[in-house]
């Protein structure tokens, strides 16, 4: 959401000018400001409406990363069954190979 942003020109050139400044230069400044800055300056809201949007995306990733720590849990007990299994057929293989 962009929010458009305002800026008394007239004040702005008025104060400038009183300031010593040329008044060509202080319409350039002021139209710079208009053309080039103010386009790009994030206001209040802005950060918010991101702040929020950030907060909703890290919220999802975290609950992704649960479901997989889960999946990767189970993924690890079942190998880790498998590994007692495969042991115990071991030792039962060679205890009958030796008796």
């Amino acid at each position: 959401m962009v929010t458009e942003m305002t800026i008394d020109t007239h004040g702005y050139v008025k104060a400038l000018t009183a300031a010593g400044v040329p008044a060509a230069q202080a319409e350039a400044h002021v139209e710079a400001l208009r053309d080039k800055v103010l386009p790009e300056l994030a206001t209040h809201q802005d950060l918010k409406t991101l702040g929020s949007e950030l907060r909703r995306e890290m919220s999802d990733l975290k609950s992704d990363l649960r479901g997989e720590m889960a999946g990767i849990r189970t993924d690890m007990w079942k190998m880790s069954f498998a590994v007692v299994l495969a042991t115990a057929t071991l030792v039962t293989f060679l205890q009958k190979l030796l008796a």
